[in-house]
This record gives C-alpha cells, sequence and structure tokens, in this order.
C-alpha cells in the first residue's frame, strides 16, 4: 500500500476515533430512548443493545401490517398499520427475543443491560470479503468477527477512484456483523481497501485489499428448473459451463432491490445447482442473476428469474 493511502487511512482513523466518541456520548445523555424499523419484512436492526429503563419504540416503514410481539409474552403492540408506532420500556436486565406474528419468520433480539455494565472487549478482530477479486458492477459481502458482541461496528472503504465511504452497523451477540457492498462502474477498476472499527475498543481491523476487475463474459449460463416460479415456491438454479472443479459466486438483485450471495462448486463437468425459495418478504417481479468464475474471474451470461405472485 503507498504511503499515501497509508496516511488516509490513518487520518480517517483518527477522524472514525472522533466520530466514535461523539457518538457514545450522544448516546450516554439519551440512552432512555432506541428505534427500531420494520422495513422489507425485518426488524432493523436485527438486534440491539440498549440501557436498562430504555423504551423502545418500533415504526412500520412497510406497506403491509406487521406486529412486534414477545416470544415470553412481554409486550405484543397487535397489528401495526404502515406508518404506525408502538413503544414498551425495559427495565429488567436480560436478553428479549421476539417476532412478528402475521409473517412468524421476522425475528428480533433487545439485550438490556443493567447499570454499570461493561461491554466485553474481544481480541483478534478480523474482516473478510466475498468474492475476492469482485467484477466491476457487482457486489461483495463484507463479514466481521471477534468484534465487541451487541455493539456498533464503523467499516470503512476507499474505491479505487481514491473517494472513501463509511458506516454504521450492529454487531450481533456473538460479535458478528454481514453487510453487502456494492462496486459501481463509476469508481473505477483496481484496488480498493476496506477496515472496520470496534466501538467498544477503539481498534481497528488490519486493511484489506480487494481486487476490483473489469466484467468479461465466459461460457458459463444459469437456468432454473421453474421459471418463472410463484412466490413461495422453490425452483432449482442450475450453472452449466463454468470450470471444472472451482468456485463460482452467484449473486442476484431481489425484485425489492435488496441482494444475496451463494459460493457453489462445480462438478467434474463445470457444473452445480442449488435450491432457491422465492420468498414473499421480497415481493413479485424480476430477480436478476450474475455467475462468477473464480478460476477465470470472467462473468457467465446474466440470467433473470420471474416471482409471481
Amino acid at each position: 500500500m503507498t504511503s499515501a493511502i497509508s496516511r488516509s487511512i490513518l487520518l480517517f482513523a483518527l477522524s472514525g476515533i472522533l466520530m466514535v466518541s461523539t457518538v457514545l456520548s450522544s448516546a450516554e445523555v439519551h440512552a432512555q430512548s432506541a428505534s427500531v424499523a420494520i422495513q422489507n419484512f425485518s426488524f432493523v436492526p436485527p438486534t440491539m443493545m440498549v440501557p436498562v429503563g430504555a423504551t423502545v419504540t418500533w415504526t412500520n416503514m412497510d406497506s403491509v401490517g406487521h406486529t412486534t410481539t414477545s416470544d415470553t409474552g412481554v409486550w405484543n403492540s397487535g397489528a401495526l398499520n404502515p406508518g404506525a408506532s408502538f413503544q414498551h420500556t425495559f427495565n429488567t436486565p436480560g436478553t428479549y427475543t421476539y417476532h412478528c406474528m402475521i409473517h412468524p419468520y421476522m425475528h428480533g433480539t433487545l439485550v438490556v443491560q443493567g447499570a454499570g455494565t461493561q461491554p466485553a472487549t474481544m481480541t483478534g478482530r478480523s474482516l473478510t470479503v466475498t468474492p475476492t477479486p469482485v467484477i466491476v458492477g457487482s457486489i461483495a459481502t463484507v463479514q466481521g468477527a471477534s468484534f465487541t458482541p451487541s455493539n456498533l461496528a464503523f467499516v470503512f472503504w476507499q474505491r479505487p477512484d481514491g473517494t472513501r465511504r463509511g458506516v454504521w452497523t450492529t454487531t450481533s451477540p456473538t460479535g458478528m456483523f454481514s453487510l453487502v457492498l456494492g462496486f459501481a462502474p463509476r469508481h473505477g477498476i483496481g484496488t480498493e481497501f476496506i477496515a472496520a472499527f470496534d466501538a467498544a475498543t477503539s481498534m481497528w481491523t488490519p486493511f484489506i485489499a480487494v481486487g476490483v476487475v473489469p466484467r468479461g463474459v465466459g461460457p458459463g449460463m444459469l437456468s432454473a428448473t421453474v421459471n418463472p416460479v410463484r412466490i413461495g415456491g422453490v425452483t432449482l438454479i442450475v450453472g452449466q459451463g463454468f470450470t471444472r472443479g472451482t468456485s463460482v459466486v452467484v449473486q442476484w438483485h431481489r425484485p425489492d432491490g435488496t441482494m444475496g450471495i451463494v459460493r457453489a462448486l462445480t462438478n467434474s463437468v463445470g457444473g452445480f445447482a442449488f435450491p432457491l425459495l422465492a420468498d414473499p418478504r421480497h415481493g413479485c417481479g424480476v430477480r436478476a442473476f450474475t455467475a462468477l468464475d473464480l478460476a477465470t474471474l470472467l462473468a457467465g451470461a446474466p440470467f433473470s428469474l420471474g416471482e409471481i405472485c
């Protein structure tokens, strides 16, 4: 890494520490309230840590009704129409899990900390990016491990064109997080540097370098055994014409704009298959696929799957 990039990372790290201090100070002042959005058939964030005595507000941002319902009967909002909110105050420390009664696959967790509780300090923080390298115009998944559980982490990236961006995320009770990054063509090809900051320990991970490569089209092709597929149904995604005995990263954009990724291992004739659920949470429309052959760094032909209601 060049000295210019080293200085850039260092300056950003220092500014990140200041931002974390500001956020934590603000959190201490406003510690008695917290918000959860119900959006895209999910609780956002799915896991949250709050102090004892905090009032949590759930707001339904979807176009359909939802509930926030304790798994153990502590609270139940009843049906929340789009735009409606519900509040509950937590006076007892503990871990509270909850769900939506209308859509039981929706789950969330609240960790209520008692007065004087200190966040655990973790060592060995790690960051991984899949796939790497990544084709320009596609996506990659960034995963963190061994961060402070149920706390804040800040993910920073510097693109090939020198522009920079960062985003806060919440770690799980096991100190992990996962988010999806897009690699837009307007930011060029080359090397993207990614690092993550643990807010509780004020420590950064070592940076990792991700190669952003041009898009080339290889002989690989995708198909589906059922296309279109009805919402709630399952189809088999089949790959053919890829390199034998290697990994292929299959990525897709769902009808609601969210993204997903699977890594498949090809067989002795360069093929693979995996089942895919047309998940009702992501609506009806077209799911657009790309597949990257990691042996050749060539993308397969674009493929679209219809998902009908």
